[in-house]
């Protein structure tokens, strides 16, 4: 992949502004995308706050190598 070609899109959010920071792919090909919201309702997994704790708070987000599913 030369970051040339769109594979697949989504959509990740909640009901506040969402804005991803940055993009990279770990060793086995699926992205992780880090950022921060004011979202309420940001969707997680397995969060160590599953509440938004103030204003605005980061998030971390792993996807599967095809998009689908949160990994």
């Amino acid at each position: 992949m030369d970051g040339t070609t769109v594979l697949h899109t989504t959509y990740f959010g909640g009901d506040g502004r969402d804005v991803v920071l940055g993009i990279a792919l770990d060793q086995a090909g699926d992205p992780v995308v880090v950022g921060s919201t004011t979202s309420g309702d940001f969707p997680s997994v397995n969060a160590f706050q599953a509440e938004l704790g103030g204003e605005s708070d980061g998030f971390v987000l792993k996807l599967t190598s095809d998009g689908s599913v949160l990994a």
